[in-house]
């Protein structure tokens, strides 16, 4: 893709390389996202990142995930028995969007997991003036991560550069008190912020005071 001094270069992070199943509209989107900005001149990377709450998680092999079943022993059966009936499927779609990703998507030359960027300066191969949290659920509390740095864009790479939440989907009241004071500190580092869904946005204008389309 092109890239002019006039117009800035963008890396963009979320579940475009990495989602815990084949994320169709995440890989699709990501590619269209880069067309879109192609056509604008503008040149972009997609950060090929291993969101924490993955890291460990066995993408090729997705019966072994069953195994982390163990607080809930009674499930752990049915779901070995589903993987082993997927697994070629699972395979031949993994060769698949593997194949897409080198052929459509611009994407970083290393993979990155937030211990890896929070100690890089630099993105490898790149460097954008503007990093964007692209759409999906990349902000959706989960029980062991509450925060992930990654998608926050709190990393040193990030610094000093604008930064901007593209229709991330946002539930209603998605964090407790303790929590949301930090989640209100991380959407005012931000230069633009949107929500996908009219709850997440009347509840992130809410907790910053600043409208959130």
């Amino acid at each position: 893709m092109n890239r002019t001094a006039s117009r800035p270069a963008v890396a963009t992070i979320s579940f475009t390389t990495r989602s815990k199943h084949f994320n169709y509209g995440a890989v699709l989107h990501g590619w269209a996202f880069q067309r879109v900005l192609a056509r604008r001149e503008c040149g972009s990377v997609v950060i090929d990142y291993l969101p924490r709450r993955l890291e460990g998680y066995s993408f090729k092999w997705p019966v072994l995930n069953a195994l982390r079943g163990w607080r809930h022993p009674l499930l752990i059966p049915r779901r070995v028995a589903q993987w082993l009936v997927s697994t070629r499927a699972n395979l031949r779609k993994m060769e698949k969007f593997k194949a897409f990703r080198r052929a459509r998507l611009v994407c970083t030359p290393c993979a990155y997991t937030e211990k890896s960027l929070l100690s890089a300066q630099a993105i490898e191969g790149c460097a954008p003036s503007v990093f964007v949290c692209e759409a999906d659920v990349i902000w959706k509390r989960h029980e062991r991560v509450a925060f992930d740095r990654g998608f926050y864009l709190d990393f040193p790479a990030a610094e000093g550069k604008r930064k901007v939440a593209y229709a991330p989907s946002v539930a209603k009241e998605p964090f407790p008190p303790d929590e949301e004071r930090r989640f209100a500190e991380y959407l005012r580092g931000f230069d633009a912020v949107s929500a996908r869904e009219r709850a997440g946005a009347e509840y992130m204008s809410r907790i910053t005071g600043c409208e959130v389309p």
